[in-house]
């Protein structure tokens, strides 16, 4: 594998070409993106806006990336599989001294709807290009309705010095948090087209979810430098292995055409200044649960206060709990009781409760 990587590398070098004068300018473009669902993302469908906001006459760009998602299928919210998301980016471009080198970093927001509400996560993005080497780098960090509660519930109660006592849970829609790191190389090119294939390593990480780091891998084919079809595969302790696939496709991302004295890459390459950040543009979400085992079972219409329980008699099925039915008989149970308690009314100290 390495004699290709070296040989693509040697080949590509030969052919560079001589940086365009005057290197030509930045659309505003727009596209759509498909992309299958995968560890923690519905099937999307994306409309991208890319517009330039400023431009230098050293290929420098400062822009604005604007996504809006539609999520089909695949949901963890309430009564619809159809929900809708966005993501923003604001980013700076420029190009080495050389020409030889592109560099570039963003930052900006994303939602999605969780459960209830909308989930909200801050995104950061950098990137290292070149016409025979890929870097990029992105963060994802979680800041608003990180767990959105759907349900909750209990099992084994039991008694315990005048408490019931609950083994509870609760169960979230968790946003996951994280970093990805991606490197890539061209192992093909011919005419305008090329094939790319990425590794990655990523990590992840939420509320009531253990962390788990994982392997990606990725292809992609472009066809000029405004259709480009993928599909990745992945392995990580969350979400196991999932496999993806997705097309972009959008208008040409640089004014004017290219000369004939600039090959293809170098002309691929400059068009990657007006190509959205490569990024995730949907929360990553999961369902998680929340143990809460032996705990006190608190009054429903003052969650503040805890129910006291008495009780005449004994129960059954109450495990490793200690039992607290004192009373001898109902006098000495109704004597005891203050206002708010509950009693459990078993007719002597040696009558069955059930449980």
């Amino acid at each position: 594998m390495s004699g290709v990587v070296l040989a693509v590398l040697a080949a590509s070098g030969e052919g560079l070409a001589k940086p365009m004068t005057p290197i030509p300018r930045v659309e505003a473009t727009g596209g759509l993106v498909f992309q299958s669902q995968g560890g923690g993302t519905p099937n999307t469908v994306t409309a991208y806006l890319f517009a330039p906001l400023s431009q230098g006459e050293r290929g420098q760009v400062l822009f604005l990336d604007v996504a809006a998602n539609m999520n089909l299928g695949g949901a963890l919210g309430p009564g619809s599989d159809v929900s809708a998301g966005f993501s923003t980016r604001l980013g700076y471009r420029w190009l080495s001294g050389d020409q030889r080198w592109m560099y570039g970093f963003s930052a900006g927001v994303d939602t999605r709807q969780a459960f209830n509400d909308y989930a909200f996560q801050a995104g950061v993005g950098a990137e290292a290009l070149s016409r025979n080497v890929e870097l990029r780098f992105n963060g994802y960090i979680p800041f608003s309705n990180q767990a959105d509660q759907y349900q909750t519930g209990y099992s084994n109660a039991s008694l315990r010095n005048n408490q019931l006592i609950i083994d509870g849970w609760n169960r979230y829609v968790v946003s996951l948090g994280g970093v990805n790191l991606e490197a890539g190389i061209p192992v093909a090119r011919w005419k305008k087209d090329s094939l790319w294939l990425y590794a990655s390593y990523y990590y992840l990480n939420g509320n009531y979810v253990n962390a788990s780091s994982g392997v990606r891998g990725r292809g992609e084919l472009r066809i000029g430098n405004q259709l480009a079809l993928g599909a990745t595969i992945s392995y990580d302790s969350i979400f196991k292995t999932q496999a993806t696939g997705y097309l972009r496709y959008g208008a040409k991302p640089l004014a004017g055409s290219a000369t004939d004295a600039v090959d293809a890459a170098e002309r691929n390459f400059l068009a990657l200044r007006g190509l959205p950040m490569q990024r995730e543009t949907s929360l990553r979400l999961v369902s998680a649960q929340q143990d809460l085992p032996d705990s006190v079972a608190t009054n429903p219409g003052n969650f503040d206060a805890s129910w006291v329980v008495r009780c005449s008699g004994t129960t059954t099925n109450t495990g490793t709990a200690q039992v607290s039915c004192v009373n001898p008989s109902l006098d000495a149970l109704l004597a005891a009781a203050g206002p708010g308690d509950v009693l459990l009314v078993g007719g002597g100290a040696s009558s069955d409760l059930g449980g």
